[in-house]
């Protein structure tokens, strides 16, 4: 991982330098890009097993802010290839299973008694001192 990422949301990255997986993943890869489309600064899965090539990410990346959103076919995001980012723009994994998991632990912390109840939203994670 490099640390040049600016900021990581909602994600699911399961390993470094495994084989991409048979349940549903957009998988960023080596392989060939397919069953992705990228457009204004976001790739989303268009398929259930889709890959988004590694160079191809950095590429986008170094022209703009990037989001990669698993979508609705693919639920999580894995990270399957060296990432070795030198833009300074910002990457966003965006992961549809990992955001359903992070809404049921806050509800459940809730009903344990962990967080108070508030009339406003507050955010989990301070702006300040992003990644």
């Amino acid at each position: 991982m490099s640390p040049h990422w600016k900021s990581i949301a909602a994600v699911a990255i399961v390993g470094l330098g495994v084989a991409v997986p048979a349940r549903a993943a957009l998988t960023i890869s080596s392989q060939s890009t397919q069953g992705v489309d990228c457009a204004s600064g976001v790739c989303t899965a268009t398929a259930k097993n889709a890959v988004l090539n590694v160079g191809d990410l950095t590429n986008l990346l170094a022209g703009s802010d990037l989001s990669v959103e698993s979508g609705k076919l693919a639920k999580d995001i894995v990270v399957a290839a060296d990432l070795h980012l030198t833009s300074a723009n910002m990457l966003t994994l965006d992961s549809a299973r990992a955001m359903k998991h992070a809404v049921e632990a806050g509800r459940l912390a809730y009903l344990a008694g962990r967080m108070a109840k508030k009339r406003y939203a507050d955010p989990s994670s301070p702006l300040a001192g992003l990644i």
